[in-house]
């Protein structure tokens, strides 16, 4: 229900009740926001009368808008408060301000309650007091909680100082803002004393850090926590307190205090202290001592090992703790371990000691001597185990090193090889070893008795004893060197007059004290090492001999290359006639002898060139077939099964035919009783399946050569190395491990691929593969003549170290027409090449020269005229040709000594190539 109620107007009675087609009152608009709120508003005249309230207040005080017009509203204030609030409204009225007031107000029923109001005077025009606005609200609830609240805090405060445990309340900044009687009864201080005090002056000076550091852990997902930490008390001393500490944070997740309750656990600490102390005293006595000591529970696991069994085990606790005590037992004594102890577990004997064998973590294997003892709980339960034990790894290793010495001692002495003797001090033999039999003819005795001295000679003993007598002076004067011996190499005689060379070790013999009592000394055949060192010797001359003749047969070469050119050129020239020609052929055929013969030494210093031709496999196979049976036992049928019709391939006959002589003989050697030994050939297809079980295999038609044989055969771990350089099964003295790696480097430089197919006992398979080529045979060619040479015009630098050649050279291609430019070597030929106004179309150069040799010259000439040809000569093949290889495009080789119709052919072969790539980044 809602109106207005003045002295200055009549009430109006709502707009529902007036009679049909009066006007309502015009609203005035204070009153309409009056009425719009929860307080109650009051509106007086000076004297204090009430000439305006609104509903809400008629509520609150209980009364009709008809008793409170008109009325004083102090009327309704409690009689307790009227005079206080009077006053407060006198000193508004003097001082015309605002005042606000809380008060009681006694309502109609006879009800209490609370108000909270603000007064304000109103004024006229000329600022007099007409009346007071007064907004009123109904303040109750709140009283009555804030009663409730002192209440309970009573309560609260009540039972916080009644309490044993320590109480306080500590700001953010760790100022103390409250203490229980129980906190100031610690620290001997009033309340008044501990307020606004830092906490941290009553925690000492070393615990500070960890005071804070604790506090800061506290946050609004983890709030409280159980802490300890001392207190220092008035007398100087310090407390241990377990604090339960709890931060409060406002709803803004700010902190707001913390809050501690804390108990005195200084009695418990020091019981735990003096335990801690007892126990660290009893744990250092474990850890010191050098025995092994451990604890097991009932399951046999680890709960305790110390320093010295860590020590012994190479691990950490960690690493033990929780392991069964069985897995560091050997394996060959775990199960018998096992045995004794769960008997003994059985037995319920209290005691029980034994050795066993124990494995550290690095393998070792340890002795251990033990000492255990059993613990049971009132329930007859087994709880743990002690344990006792004591390395004995060093005592059982003496003496087994013991036994095995006199073993081994008496094995060695039986059974060496090599002759053990000694002497006396008299250098009278005391002692032979029974090996004298197998290396000199006499028995033990007989050697003893002489027979020693038959086969040392009288020169050879008197080495011996000035041996002798130079160590017993060196020890008596005072030169001891336990570790000192004496060795010599001596040529014996055995019991049946043959020679055999020896080595022989001598040292003294001395007693426990170090005393010598006569000589030790070990004599071994070194015949084969004596043969091993002339094989090397004379392998080592071969060697120099070989290196001599590659260099003999180079510059032999050189001086033939001379000889013919420059007798083609007198015989094309017709310079010599009659009697005089048939020397010059005479001549010129010596040339081609000693042509062939520097092949040979070639071919000795392995500095040969390969020369591909296209061939007919079974022709050169026919041929090595016949020559192998001169080489291959009787015993080994050796047979040729070729197939009809085979295509050509392109690869270099004579080192084909070495090839398979290579295999032929390693065949031989795998049948030594005899068996048989088959090479053929077929026309195959290489697929893609092949490829994926061979790698390194090109796919097309192939032609297929079979080595194979009945022999031994060979294994796995064989198969896999026997490419390998220097690689052999064969015995010492029978092979270099050379033989495959050539066959195989062979094949692939050809364009082959080598496959070996081996079982032990049933033999093996070598299968080679040569690429089949479309082109025909060519035909053998012809021996020069005096037909003319093909001519050219082309312009073509010479570069050639020897001058003579260089000459003939020159002499040669001026000749046919070609423009030629001369150089002795890359120095002279480089800026030639580069500075050249015109084209150079091919340079001719050796491949061996002082300095820059021709490769690195072609290719640096070739960086500045990409499209130049090259023709490399050689005596023989140097390795930077060889590393390099040689590509028919844009070059090739001509090996010396050539005739002048070989060089002009092959200049205009190579100049007709079509152009020739770019040279490429080395």
């Amino acid at each position: 229900m809602s109106g207005r109620y003045t002295t200055d107007h009549p009430v109006r009675e709502p707009l529902g009740h007036a009679d049909a087609g009066q006007q309502a009152a015009p609203c005035d608009p204070f009153e309409a926001l009056a009425d719009l709120g929860d307080a109650g508003v009051i509106r007086t005249d000076a004297d204090g009368n009430c000439t305006y309230v609104n509903q809400r207040w008629c509520q609150i005080a209980g009364l009709q808008p008809h008793q409170a017009m008109g009325r004083g509203w102090l009327d309704a204030v409690d009689i307790e408060d009227r005079e206080r609030i009077t006053r407060e409204w006198m000193i508004t009225a003097d001082t015309q301000q605002p005042f606000t007031m809380t008060c009681r107000l006694r309502t109609a029923e006879k009800m209490t309650v609370w108000l909270l109001g603000r007064v304000a005077p109103l004024r006229d025009a000329e600022g007099r007091i007409t009346g007071y606005l007064g907004v009123i609200t109904d303040i109750s609830a709140r009283k009555r909680a804030e009663k409730a609240l002192r209440i309970t805090g009573q309560r609260y405060r009540a039972a916080i100082e009644g309490q044993s445990e320590l109480v306080c309340r500590i700001t953010p900044g760790l100022k103390v803002a409250f203490a229980n009687e129980a906190f100031q009864r610690l620290l001997r201080s009033q309340r008044r004393q501990l307020i606004g005090k830092s906490i941290l002056d009553f925690v000492p000076r070393e615990d500070r850090k960890f005071f804070r550091a604790r506090l800061a852990v506290l946050l609004p997902e983890n709030p409280s926590q159980l802490v300890e930490h001392r207190m220092l008390l008035p007398s100087g001393q310090a407390a241990w307190i377990e604090w339960t500490q709890r931060a409060i944070f406002d709803m803004g997740g700010h902190l707001a205090e913390y809050h501690c309750v804390g108990r005195d656990v200084s009695q418990r600490k020091a019981v735990e202290q003096d335990l801690q102390r007892r126990e660290q005293q009893y744990r250092d006595l474990l850890e010191s001592t050098n025995f092994l000591i451990t604890q097991v529970d009932r399951d046999g696991r680890f709960i305790y090992v110390n320093a010295a069994a860590r020590s012994v085990f190479g691990l950490e606790p960690r690493d033990m703790i929780g392991q069964s005590a069985f897995d560091f037992v050997h394996p060959d004594d775990r199960e018998q371990t096992r045995r004794e102890f769960e008997s003994w577990i059985r037995d319920r004997r209290s005691h029980l000691t034994f050795e066993n064998r124990q494995i550290g973590t690095d393998g070792r294997t340890l002795h251990m001597a033990w000492s255990i003892s059993a613990h049971f709980g009132p329930d007859g339960q087994l709880t743990f185990i002690n344990s006792v034990a004591h390395d004995i790894t060093v005592r059982k290793q003496a003496e087994e090193k013991l036994r095995a010495s006199e073993v081994r001692y008496r094995l060695l002495a039986q059974n060496v090889s090599d002759v053990i003797w000694t002497l006396d001090l008299h250098q009278r033999l005391t002692y032979v070893s029974p090996s004298v039999k197998r290396l000199l003819g006499y028995t033990p005795e007989e050697a003893i008795a002489g027979g020693l001295n038959e086969a040392l000679g009288p020169a050879s003993i008197r080495v011996a004893r000035a041996i002798a007598e130079e160590e017993l002076a060196a020890e008596r004067d005072g030169v001891v060197d336990p570790m000192r011996s004496r060795t010599m190499d001596v040529e014996l005689r055995r019991l049946d007059g043959t020679k055999v060379w020896t080595e022989t070790r001598a040292s003294l013999l001395r007693d426990g004290r170090g005393r010598p009592l006569g000589f030790v000394g070990i004599t071994r055949d070194i015949s084969d090492r004596k043969e091993i060192e002339a094989q090397l010797r004379q392998a080592q001359k071969m060697e120099a001999i070989g290196q001599l003749a590659g260099g003999v047969a180079h510059d032999f070469r050189n001086q033939l290359t001379v000889i013919r050119g420059w007798g083609e050129l007198l015989a094309r020239r017709k310079l010599v006639a009659g009697v005089g020609e048939q020397y010059l052929n005479d001549v010129l055929k010596a040339v081609d002898r000693a042509a062939s013969l520097t092949e040979q030494l070639l071919a000795f210093s392995r500095k040969q060139i390969l020369h591909p031709e296209v061939t007919d496999l079974n022709r050169l196979v026919d041929e090595t077939v016949r020559s192998l049976r001169q080489i291959i036992a009787e015993n080994v049928q050796l047979r040729a099964d070729l197939s009809d019709g085979l295509k050509s391939v392109m690869v270099d006959p004579g080192q084909f035919q070495q090839a398979l002589i290579n295999l032929a003989v390693n065949a031989r050697d795998a049948m030594p009783e005899g068996g048989e030994l088959t090479i053929s050939t077929a026309d195959v297809t290489l697929d893609q399946a092949f490829l994926r079980h061979n790698v390194g295999a090109s796919m097309g038609p192939h032609i297929r050569i079979t080595v194979r044989d009945t022999g031994v055969g060979m294994n796995e771990e064989v198969l896999k190395r026997i490419f390998e350089p220097f690689y052999t099964t064969k015995a010492p003295g029978q092979g270099t491990g050379l033989g495959l790696p050539m066959v195989y480097g062979f094949v692939r430089q050809s364009g082959g691929y080598i496959a070996v197919d081996s079982t032990p006992g049933r033999g093996t398979s070598v299968n080679i593969y040569l690429p089949r080529v479309a082109c025909a045979l060519e035909a053998e060619p012809a021996p020069a003549s005096s037909a003319p040479l093909p001519a050219g015009s082309e312009t073509i630098l010479v570069v050639e170290d020897e001058e003579p050649i260089r000459h003939v050279m020159v002499q040669m291609l001026t000749e046919c027409g070609y423009t030629v430019l001369a150089a002795a070597n890359a120095r002279e030929a480089k800026p030639l090449g580069e500075h050249y106004e015109g084209d150079i179309d091919l340079l001719l150069t050796d491949v061996i020269m002082p300095g820059v040799n021709g490769v690195k010259l072609a290719e640096q000439l070739r960086a500045a005229r990409p499209s130049m040809k090259v023709l490399f000569v050689s005596g023989y093949a140097d390795q930077a040709l060889s590393e390099k290889g040689l590509d028919g495009r844009f070059a090739e080789l001509l090996v010396k000594p050539f005739s002048s119709d070989a060089l002009v052919r092959a200049v205009r072969r190579l100049l007709e190539q079509p152009p020739a790539p770019p040279a490429q980044d080395a």
